[in-house]
């Protein structure tokens, strides 16, 4: 069994599951595609996707679930892709987004729990680039809303490519090492000294709680017989098979 989100999970508690960038949007667009065959209530289930551009095709999307940060995208430029999400008018933007359908779900669940679940790439600009402060905006937006019972799971994937792009595949490389260790960095903040916090704008984000309650890295090297939307749908079921068939009576480190 892989990742389980949460000793209270169960289904019937609601979630919104996100994906962030391109290979996060498209995971989460072709589990949108299995996910109401698997989960018995799809009212509980909100989905969207977060990325620069809509790279989507195909889509099970609607347009009101993807939101689009900045039609010009980051070309792999992950220090692009947070400028681009710290800049006020997109954050405060999105954070509304977000307060909506957390306010949505809060009215579903009551006191109960709420699930959040994260699909993201750590290898590109967007993905890679926004995962730290959009995952804590969420945190931030749960107790601005003062709902105390919820967890965010996530799974990150690390692509590597042995096509012949070498200067982007290096770009990849150097982006998913540097989104590894702060990944690593807000998993394991323990102390009042070791803790996130940004301002943006007029507002100033103050969190001590780890980015993640559990999360799931998962690499993988595409070669010339491996496309990446064969990736994409294996990695739904995948998603499919850990977080929405099964229960689980206490959560795992997988980190």
């Amino acid at each position: 069994m892989g990742l389980q989100l949460s000793r209270n999970m169960n289904q019937a508690d609601p979630i919104i599951i996100v994906g962030l960038g391109g290979l996060g949007g498209g995971v989460i667009d072709s589990l949108k595609g299995k996910i109401k065959h698997d989960y018995d209530d799809i009212d509980r289930v909100e989905m969207r996707i977060v990325d620069m551009t809509s790279h989507i095709k195909n889509t099970h999307m609607t347009d009101d679930e993807i939101i689009i940060l900045d039609p010009r995208g980051t070309d792999c430029d992950r220090t692009l892709g947070q400028k681009i999400f710290r800049t006020e008018s997109v954050y405060e933007g999105i954070r509304s987004e977000f307060k909506t359908l957390i306010e949505k779900m809060i009215s579903i669940a009551g006191e109960d729990h709420i699930n959040i679940l994260i699909a993201s790439g750590i290898v590109g600009g967007t993905g890679g680039g926004i995962f730290v402060d959009f995952t804590y905006m969420i945190h931030d937006l749960f107790k601005e809303c003062h709902h105390k019972n919820y967890s965010i799971c996530a799974y990150m994937f690390d692509v590597q490519s042995n096509d012949d792009q070498e200067e982007k595949n290096h770009r990849m490389k150097l982006n998913g090492q540097a989104a590894l260790k702060e990944l690593q960095h807000h998993m394991n903040i323990t102390t009042h000294d070791h803790l996130y916090q940004t301002t943006i704008g007029q507002r100033e984000i103050t969190c001590r709680k780890t980015l993640f309650e559990e999360y799931k890295h998962i690499s993988f090297c595409l070669g010339d017989d491996v496309k990446l939307d064969d990736l994409k749908k294996r990695m739904s079921t995948l998603m499919i098979e850990d977080c929405l068939l099964y229960t689980s009576p206490s959560p795992r480190d997988l980190s």
